[in-house]
């Protein structure tokens, strides 16, 4: 059976009537009559995120308690048995069903019964640890590797880095069940399939034409010449298909030479990509054994594992007399393989979807899935299809503009109908235009926030005739701001948005919900503070911690801190900041940085600056508090989790920033009684949700162009691009095709999402965008119905429209005397330190950490520079690598002498030596004490391994010794650990006026 169910139209109601109808043996319109009831553990009612299984099982009890008041005995009895069994009945997500599977045959597959399930973020930080091992071990063995890698970003932030691209392919590798342990064998095998026989077809063609136009003439001419000396001049073939004649002629002339020089130039690079899928399978290898190591699986594992055990025959599948697949089009093809490995031939499978709301394909949902299933049914035999188009949700004015608006759109469109009319109802879709080009986001945001109020606080001619009360549409029913939901495409312009908002007195929340917390500017500035202490050269990060409540600075003030008489110079603000008395409080926090945790810092600077007064005193403050709050214990737990080298916490804290967790990264969620607030969601993160209002704004979006160089085709080849080799792209010959699909499932995909957001609300939908030369996004989608819409079905308005509504701001209280808030509570930090900790009272005191003599920042891009070194066997040039990891920093010269000297001096030390590994970190119990660290540079020889750690500081040898010796004992102890039975050295390398290796005995 399949309900192909349309936005509103009761799906999850139908699904949990069916499955009441089975256990109670009830009458049902797509069931025979007189069949017997079934048992629940008989029932297998899957779907795709927790609220939604706790919603049916919900709604399935409440069924149940119904019948069991029935007057009838018998019925009432049943009810009260399914009750009983209900805790147990399989209703739940399609990933705790396998889980379920594999805790019941571990041991078969391999693993212990009390195996873990990685969390996603616990996931992502083991991932990223083997991606990186890898990739460095890659670089350093792999020279065809170390090529492939020139035209791209290796480690960068970028979701087009090699890792980020590695990351991604895993991902998608997973959810469509392929096998990565072999990646080399994914790739096309050159061939050549274009030959000069099919260009001297051309040309006989071309010839026998006749013509005599010049531009014909001058390309038989030229074909001639790349005949004569094939395949040379392809290069100076030009188009000729002007003329009507030979037009055909033209195009294939020119998709010969594209396919004959992307299988030429494929086959010429054939090693380099051969590489990268030797390292890709490296990885996916080795994130496996990593997990199997921890006793643990992801995600992904359940599904595979599961989908391979009920394939295997190994043990006998689940009994399930009905499987019933709900929101079924967001299903990737691995799961898809696991709900027909459990469809036995006996059994019967019922999938209730929508294509139209198919939108998770950039999370690996497959949209071919639910067709399939529906052919797979086709092919056995009998089945019904039960078209579900009453809307329950949406007046008819709105469905009238959303069905006029996607009959465009979608080649096969089943229109929604409305449960009835309400006369004398105005236009329920209304479009914000702006008043010309040149007004942008901030404009549009502004207009928003205007007709919320508009709808709140404004009179009558501002709000729908009929509204929603609860129970049903009403004639004027007042508007609540809790009654209003924005719905985002993405959070590029969320922060104009939010701002707006807050200027036009409209509370709003996120409502528990997204990934909006660490876009906020107060966790951000506890970002921008770690990082002013441990990344002295990053000087954008240094005037946001200025502007930031810990320091306050006026822009003005520090204007004139970085103005060298003619503009401004971030070398200058540097320079006169650190004279200034302010910045003694950075310099301190930066002298501690390498013996206290990041959460301790915060503490300090916390309290010293009474940063979390000056957030209760702000408009929202109660807000901001929770969530910079909310970043701590986010803080605490990454220091929990075995992270406490204060370098790596501000990266990850970087990445969160970038890429915010899966998971526990919406705003904190502040106890409102009245709940009265607009609520801001991505589209993707409403999906189910239903609101009286929904606004819709940045229609005008542009799309982001593809920058990826990897991905797989629908026949699960490997297909590769990349740019930088042999000087121009090379991309392999099935890159054009499946890039091709991929964009087709995209530009599908954004037409669901926007048919989703138009479908969230039941009285009005306000759609907007900025002023644009080029229509974009969905305002292209939806131009022919901006346009010509009737007036009854769309109401548009300028932004100049809409007034501004008389009505109480949102105050900011400016005195601390009328401050009233508690205190941030940061819990202290626990007995685990870095392993630098253990030296930091021994270091000598009288460095200079002015600008002009700024060791730290010597030092930090030193090691900078010779780990990039280390990773690449030496080679490499360090005027370049300075540059990069110095942007500009005042004492290159003399920081690029030092560095030559030192490479000619560790190239020596780790001669012979069989492999490098730079920043090597570890952990270190002693008692109760744990030490944690990364080692500068450990060089693995045959049974012996040597360390060496560099100082930049003229210190004398003995009194290094003295100072460093316990540090280096940590280290050496470490390493013996992890290697029993080698030998371990030490050694440090002094960098002063000359380089020192001083060996620790």
């Amino acid at each position: 059976m399949i309900f192909n169910a349309s936005a509103g139209t009761g799906k999850t109601w139908q699904v949990t009537e069916l499955y009441g109808a089975l256990v109670l043996g009830g009458d049902h319109p797509h069931l025979p009559e007189n069949r017997s009831p079934v048992p629940p553990e008989k029932i297998l009612l899957m779907t795709f995120t927790d609220n939604a299984a706790a919603e049916l099982r919900e709604r399935v009890a409440a069924k149940m308690i119904a019948a069991e008041e029935s007057a009838d005995v018998d019925q009432s009895d049943l009810a009260r048995s399914v009750l009983r069994h209900l805790p147990a009945a399989n209703i739940s997500t399609i990933h705790a069903f396998c889980a379920g599977l594999l805790r019941e045959h571990a041991l078969e597959l391999g693993l212990s019964p009390v195996f873990q399930t990685l969390e996603d973020e616990e996931r992502d930080e083991l991932l990223d640890q083997v991606l990186t091992a890898e990739i460095f071990q890659a670089l350093e063995t792999d020279a065809d590797f170390r090529a492939f890698c020139n035209g791209v970003s290796v480690l960068g932030g970028s979701e087009y880095s090699v890792i980020g691209t590695i990351r991604m392919l895993l991902e998608k590798a997973d959810s469509r069940g392929l096998d990565l342990s072999s990646a080399e064998a994914m790739l096309p095998v050159p061939a050549e399939t274009i030959g000069i026989a099919d260009f001297q077809k051309i040309y006989d063609e071309l010839t026998a034409s006749g013509l005599s136009q010049k531009t014909v003439l001058d390309a038989v001419d030229a074909l001639k010449q790349c005949l004569a000396n094939f395949p040379h001049g392809l290069d100076g073939l030009k188009k000729f298909g002007r003329i009507k004649a030979v037009k055909h002629l033209s195009d294939e002339l020119f998709e010969l030479k594209d396919r004959y020089q992307t299988e030429s130039q494929y086959a010429d690079n054939f090693g380099n990509f051969q590489s990268f899928a030797r390292c890709l399978g490296r990885c996916a290898n080795s994130f496996a054994a990593a997990k199997r190591a921890r006793d643990a699986v992801d995600f992904g594992d359940q599904l595979l594992m599961v989908r391979d055990l009920l394939k295997s025959n190994r043990v006998e599948a689940p009994d399930f007399e009905w499987i019933i697949v709900d929101e079924v089009q967001d299903t990737s093809r691995v799961q898809c393989e696991v709900i027909e490995a459990l469809w036995r031939a006996d059994s019967n499978l019922v999938i209730c979807g929508d294509r139209k709301q198919s939108i998770y394909a950039w999370r690996s949902a497959d949209p071919d899935v639910m067709p399939d299933l529906e052919s797979w049914m086709a092919q056995r035999g009998e089945y019904a299809t039960v078209p579900l188009k009453k809307s329950y949700r949406s007046k008819d004015r709105v469905i009238d503009a959303v069905n006029e608006l996607f009959e465009g759109l979608y080649a096969s469109y089943d229109a929604l109908e409305p449960l009835g009319t309400l006369q004398d109802e105005k236009p329920c879709v209304e479009f914000l235009a702006a008043d010309d080009e040149e007004q942008g986001s901030d404009d549009e945001m502004a207009a928003v926030a205007r007709r919320i109020q508009l709808l709140v606080n404004g009179g009558e001619e501002w709000r729908p005739a009929f509204g929603h009360d609860g129970r049903e549409f009403s004639e004027g029913t007042p508007v609540r701001y809790s009654d209003i939901l924005i719905l985002l495409k993405r959070s590029t312009h969320q922060a104009a948005l939010e701002k707006a908002l807050r200027d036009a007195g409209v509370p709003s929340t996120s409502g528990g919900k997204g990934r909006a917390l660490f876009e906020q500017q107060e966790v951000r500035d506890l970002l921008l503070f770690l990082q002013a202490v441990t990344q002295p050269q990053n000087d954008l990060a240094l005037v946001g911690f200025l502007r930031s409540p810990f320091m306050n600075l006026p822009d003005d003030e520090i204007v004139q801190l970085g103005w060298d008489g003619k503009t401004f110079d971030r070398a200058v603000l540097r320079t006169q900041f650190f004279e200034t008395e302010r910045a003694k409080l950075l310099l301190r926090y930066r002298e501690q940085s390498g013996s206290k945790l990041a959460s301790q810092l915060v503490r300090e600077v916390v309290r010293e600056t009474a940063f979390d007064a000056y957030l209760a005193g702000q408009t929202g403050g109660e807000q901001m508090l929770a969530n910079f709050k909310k970043a701590l214990d986010w803080l605490r737990a990454i220091e929990r989790g075995g992270q406490v080298l204060l370098g790596d916490v501000v990266r990850r804290f970087e990445r969160a920033i970038k890429e915010p967790p899966k998971s526990g990264a919406a705003e904190a969620l502040l106890p409102d009684p009245q709940q009265n607030a607009v609520t801001i969601m991505t589209v993707h993160g409403a999906k189910g949700l239903t609101k009286r209002i929904c606004f819709v704004p940045d229609i005008s979006f542009g799309e982001q162009t593809d920058k990826g160089f990897a991905l797989f085709s629908k026949d699960s080849t490997l297909e590769l691009k990349l740019g930088g080799i042999d000087g121009g792209d090379v991309k392999s010959p099935g890159w054009n095709a499946a890039r091709a699909d991929d964009k087709a499932v995209r530009e599908k995909e954004s037409v669901n999402v926007f048919y989703v957001a138009m479908t969230r609300a039941r009285d009005l939908v306000v759609l907007s965008g900025a002023g644009t030369s080029r229509v974009a996004g969905w305002m292209k989608l939806s131009e022919k119905f901006l346009e010509s819409a009737d007036s009854s079905v769309l109401k548009r308005l300028s932004y100049a429209e809409i007034p501004e509504c008389e009505t109480r701001k949102l105050e900011a209280r400016n005195s601390k005397d009328e401050v009233v808030f508690q205190p941030l509570e940061i819990p202290k930090g626990f007995d685990r330190k870095p392993v630098t900790a253990l030296v930091e009272h021994l270091k000598p005191t009288g460095q200079s950490l002015t600008p002009s003599g700024d060791r730290r920042a010597f030092g930090t891009i030193g090691h900078a520079v010779l780990e990039e070194l280390a990773k690449n066997r030496w080679v490499g040039d360090v005027v370049e690598l300075v540059e990069l990891f110095g942007n500009g920093f005042e004492q290159s010269k003399e920081l690029v002498d030092k560095l030559e000297a030192v490479r000619e001096v560790l190239e020596k030390e780790t001669a012979g030596g069989e492999a490098l590994f730079a920043e090597h970190p570890f952990v270190l119990k002693r008692d109760d004490l744990i030490l944690d660290g990364s080692i500068d540079l450990l060089a693995q020889f045959s049974n012996a391994w040597k360390i060496l750690d560099y100082k930049f500081s003229n210190d004398t040898p003995e009194h290094a010794l003295e100072t460093y010796g316990p540090q280096l004992a940590a280290y050496k102890e470490a390493v013996g650990k992890m290697h029993p039975g080698d030998a371990v050295s030490a050694a440090l390398v002094l960098i002063g006026e000359t380089v020192q290796v001083v060996e620790v005995l």
